[in-house]
């Protein structure tokens, strides 16, 4: 079987690697691939470092398709419940209640 190995990009993620591309090629300054794509000179550096390491996926933000630290749990996702912090839980729960509305 054909092993593919496919990069999906944004434009502006196509455009920087361009532009980092063309740094690292010589045409043109890491200042002004800075200047063109609004960031720092020290950034278009780590993005060359990248690019140079990884190819063109040095480009693309390294925790892309990883699962977030702040993700809820499976129990929690399975019950359709969203944990709220103490203060406001605890309005809905006195809320709900009825005393808050002189029911």
């Amino acid at each position: 079987m054909i092993e593919r190995n496919i990069t999906v990009m944004s434009i502006g993620e196509v455009r920087r690697l361009k532009a980092v591309q063309s740094s690292i090629g010589g045409q043109v300054t890491q200042k002004t691939v800075a200047a063109i794509l609004g960031l720092s000179e020290r950034q278009v550096r780590r993005l060359v470092r990248d690019v140079r390491e990884r190819g063109d996926r040095g480009i693309i933000h390294a925790l892309r398709g990883r699962q977030s630290n702040r993700g809820l749990s499976e129990e929690v996702r399975g019950r359709g419940v969203i944990p709220l912090p103490g203060a406001i839980s605890r309005f809905l729960a006195y809320a709900c209640d009825g005393e808050a509305f002189g029911m």
